[in-house]
């Protein structure tokens, strides 16, 4: 088990490693959802249920990260023809650049 803490300092260095240097983690109490990216707030939601793997942890993060610069690269948004478009072909390239599998659910 990984502390909030020693996690939090872990994630920074990541975003730090992906260009997000200006984003901030938050720790949720959710068990169904791992992980959501709030770009617009420059926030990382990351589950507490994510400290008890370091490989759980590493994906999530880095699944959200994608998110993250898929917004920025989009012109800050996820609408594409009028629809959500959240795991489309940029949210994969930037998976496969940082070195997750692009896969939409997370198994635990």
């Amino acid at each position: 088990m990984i502390t909030e803490q020693e996690a939090t300092l872990y994630c920074r260095m990541e975003l730090k490693s992906c260009g997000l240097k200006d984003f901030s983690i938050v720790w949720i109490e959710r068990s169904k959802t791992l992980g959501e990216c709030h770009p617009w707030n420059k926030q990382i939601h990351i589950s507490k249920e994510c400290l008890r793997s370091p490989r759980l942890l590493r994906e999530v993060l880095l699944h959200e990260a994608s998110h993250a610069l898929q917004w920025y690269e989009m012109g800050k948004t996820y609408i594409v023809n009028g629809r959500n478009s959240h795991h489309n072909n940029i949210w994969r390239k930037h998976c496969l650049t940082l070195g997750i599998l692009p896969r939409r659910m997370i198994p635990v």
